[in-house]
């Protein structure tokens, strides 16, 4: 299950690693149509601004030849030439002259439209822009615009720049820097563009978006939501299995461990009869009244105790099965209580237990079921016997109070500890102590005792601390239809 859910793990990684590798690379585009969109437009702002008509009405307006949508891509001319002059025709676009010294004299672009074909579209690579101007322009009519060292002023195109990307919601944090000359190599690592500064392209600018990586975590809100359930989701299902397999074994160990008890708790009842029959055939033992009623006690008393076993199971099998019927009837707890400890007074003084019996109260009548009461009781003394050190000694204390009866059993026995105490209700639990049968038992009491009280109404509650002892206390309504 560990290594299903790193599996798991590392193919999440892998998948919202490459998730965000795509974003980034969306980003990354967007980002740089935005940008040289935006430069394009500052271009041919710059463009507009420089074109001056050479004909004999110099008050000739600009804006009636220049659409607003006029747009140029300049390209370097040849550095081969000293001295050329740009000339844009209606079949051609020819470099004819160049300042040498452009950074300190200007560069006069020559357009005339020819009164015959209109290849300068194509040849020029614009469908709008310097073909769209110079088809305004009247025939045989010479237009110039010149460009000194004007560049795109840096202010304008943050400014520019950011607007478009707030419009296409990319709220992200650039930074703009004027470099001389395009790196050789383009780095990989970050989002960076470049774009010429000016026309000619002799500076360029340099923007570098930053801290862009909150963003594509954002966008990928919903990736690794679904990310994180999905690994939530498997790591609670493998929890679950795991958890049922552990209550299984532990289940398994317990059936095991009743198992082994059970057929201990048969056998010792079942084989004292068999010696005691043996006894009185081989032995002649007819021949001693005495010695034959004391095996015959024996062998009555064994006999009892496999039959209360076998009824123990059978009525929590009953019980299980939920066709335990409680026959409500009128009794007196305390008497009950008393010929109890009169039937176990034999084994009370086997073991040398001490006993105290209190009572609080006076009326102890309750609504009852007398014979499954008397089992309570009789199970919850048989509990402080078995589980107590030599020489038990047992507080048994009844009070009434506000119509409830309140029966107590404290032990000083052995104890119960604190992990086990919220499972001795259950059924078959006992506390593991392996193949071991000095104590002996089934698991069955507890779980019995518990549901015979919540039948009638009551509570049970437990109070144990280990070598200390235990204390049982049971609250019983005393009328209750």
């Amino acid at each position: 299950m560990g290594g299903s859910l790193l599996l798991l793990a590392v193919f999440q990684i892998y998948w919202l690693n490459k998730v965000y590798q795509e974003q980034e690379d969306l980003l990354r585009h967007q980002s740089e149509n935005v940008f040289i969109q935006t430069v394009r437009d500052l271009q041919d702002s710059l463009i507009q601004r420089k074109i001056v008509f050479m004909e004999e009405d110099p008050k000739r307006s600009i804006k009636q030849v220049i659409p607003p949508n006029f747009q140029f891509e300049p390209k370097t001319p040849p550095s081969s030439r000293p001295s050329t002059m740009v000339v844009v025709r209606m079949d051609s676009v020819t470099f004819v002259h160049r300042d040498t010294h452009p950074e300190k004299r200007p560069i006069n672009f020559y357009l005339r439209r020819q009164p015959k074909d209109d290849r300068i579209r194509r040849s020029f690579g614009l469908r709008r822009g310097i073909g769209l101007a110079l088809s305004k322009i009247p025939k045989g009519t010479d237009a110039m615009f010149e460009l000194s060292d004007d560049t795109i002023p840096k202010d304008q195109l943050i400014q520019r720049y950011q607007n478009q990307l707030k419009k296409n919601d990319l709220p992200l944090a650039f930074s703009v820097t004027k470099i001389d000359s395009l790196p050789d190599e383009m780095s990989k690592e970050g989002i960076v563009h470049f774009a010429p500064a000016g026309i000619p392209p002799f500076q360029f600018y340099r923007l570098a978006m930053e801290d862009y990586q909150w963003f594509l975590l954002k966008r990928m809100t919903p990736q690794m939501i679904f990310g994180l359930f999905l690994l939530l989701f498997t790591g609670l299902t493998f929890w679950v299995i795991f958890r049922s397999l552990r209550q299984q074994q532990q289940l398994t160990r317990l059936k095991n461990d009743f198992i082994s008890n059970i057929t201990h708790e048969l056998k010792t009842p079942i084989a004292t009869v068999s010696v005691a029959l043996e006894a009185l055939k081989d032995f002649n033992a007819l021949n001693n009244p005495q010695r034959t009623r004391e095996y015959i006690d024996i062998s009555q008393h064994e006999m009892q105790r496999l039959s209360m076993l076998v009824d123990r199971v059978l009525k929590m099998s009953m019980f299980e099965s939920q066709t335990l019927q409680i026959q409500r009837e009128p009794l007196n707890l305390k008497s009950a209580i008393q010929k109890i400890l009169e039937s176990l007074s034999l084994q009370f003084e086997k073991q040398r237990a001490k006993v105290s019996f209190t009572t609080e109260g006076n009326d102890f009548q309750l609504n009852a079921d007398p014979i499954h009461l008397t089992n309570v009781v009789y199970n919850l003394l048989d509990n402080a016997l078995k589980y107590s050190k030599e020489e038990p000694k047992i507080d048994i204390a009844l009070t009434e109070h506000n119509g409830t009866l309140t029966f107590s059993v404290k032990d000083q026995g052995i104890g119960i500890p604190k992990e086990y105490q919220g499972k001795v209700f259950d059924q078959f639990f006992r506390v593991p102590h392996g193949d071991k049968h000095n104590v002996k038992g089934y698991g069955l009491g507890l779980s019995y005792v518990a549901g015979v009280i919540q039948q009638h109404g009551g509570q049970i509650m437990l109070d144990s601390e280990p070598d200390k002892g235990t204390r049982f206390t049971v609250f019983l309504p005393r009328y209750n239809n």
